[in-house]
């Protein structure tokens, strides 16, 4: 997806462009992010339209291998957590039920 902002003059956090209706969260590269200091290689985009909800069984039926299927990076911060709570739950591609949700955090 294309975000209208070049690396150079990305804003970090979250991005609303209301009259295009766009809205993401923001996490730029080499930022730590949880507990264990992982940071993403590249800026790392969250959108509202991705926001899905799985039970932990279903995660690990599916991701049964760690380190293979998947590598733990530590917990996200409490304040990046909110950030990105806040930042959703405004967005218009977010779904309702979602939103619902996260109204209540």
């Amino acid at each position: 997806m294309y975000v209208p902002f070049p690396d150079n003059n990305l804003k970090e956090g979250c991005i609303d462009l209301p009259e295009v209706s766009f809205n993401c969260y923001c996490i730029g590269k080499g930022k730590s992010v949880t507990d264990l200091g992982y940071s993403f290689r590249l800026n790392t985009f969250i959108y509202g339209k991705w926001v899905e909800d799985y039970s932990v069984e279903t995660l690990s039926l599916t991701y049964r291998v760690k380190d293979e299927n998947y590598e733990y990076c530590g917990k996200i911060s409490d304040a990046m957590y909110r950030e990105i709570i806040d930042c959703l739950k405004n967005s218009s591609s977010l779904k309702n039920k979602f939103r619902k949700m996260m109204q209540n955090w």
